[in-house]
């Protein structure tokens, strides 16, 4: 089973109340729309859980065969992790869908408007920079777009290989221009294997037994703390 993370670097409000206790004050209630419960904190990063309320409109048949329309509501819920690197903080969302843009409405209904928040995005490096220490990391999917083919045809072109690709040696990619979309991985460490697919957009999707290792190394390599370690 695979899980998909997003990150997102946060300015969060300059107030006595930190980030988590402020949430915390807003659990869901019956009168509510929104709320936050907490799930864990092993100090540099808590876990919380985001939940808010839709409403569902379903057509159904009455007795005498006329069709009406009747309200539902429900509740969903988004997990995510705020990280605490130095002195910049940092949101992860699991599994976010369209969840994330709901999460930081109600932050923001909470906190006004000092809270601001900027999508994180790869830049499809050299994957020994977001890998490293694990024993192979094999480019196993490569898609790309915006490939000038000639001087008015561009093309969308995908490549994969379960033994692994050098993009420099891709001929169908040599002296063209063009723009990666997503790249996937197979990663191994000390006999486990990992699955990952990192795409333009900031999204990843891993999943296998090194996932937790994984959503670590990647995770260390965007807010930087990698590379100064």
């Amino acid at each position: 089973m695979s899980t998909t993370y997003r990150w997102y670097r946060v300015g969060l409000p300059k107030k006595g109340v930190g980030i988590v206790k402020l949430l915390s004050k807003y659990p869901l209630l019956a009168e509510s729309e929104f709320g936050f419960t907490p799930l864990e904190d092993d100090g540099q990063i808590q876990k919380l859980r985001f939940l808010w309320r839709t409403k569902v409109v379903v057509t159904r048949i009455s007795d005498e065969g006329v069709p009406f329309n009747e309200e539902f509501a429900s509740v969903n819920f988004l997990d995510f992790a705020i990280i605490f690197r130095d002195v910049r903080s940092y949101f992860r969302l699991e599994n976010p869908g369209h969840g994330g843009k709901h999460l930081f409405n109600a932050i923001e209904t909470i906190s006004g408007l000092d809270f601001t928040c900027e999508p994180m995005k790869f830049q499809f490096s050299n994957p020994a920079e977001i890998f490293g220490g694990v024993e192979s990391a094999k480019l196993t999917g490569l898609s790309v777009s915006g490939a000038v083919v000639t001087q008015d045809l561009v093309a969308r072109l995908e490549f994969a290989s379960k033994q692994g690709m050098d993009v420099e040696k891709i001929r169908w990619l040599k002296g063209v221009e063009y723009r990666i979309d997503s790249s996937a991985f197979e990663v191994t460490y000390r006999g486990l294997k990992g699955h990952v697919t990192l795409s333009s957009g900031g999204t990843m999707k891993v999943s296998g037994a090194l996932s937790p290792r994984l959503v670590t190394q990647v995770e260390k390599y965007l807010t930087g703390t990698k590379r100064r370690s």
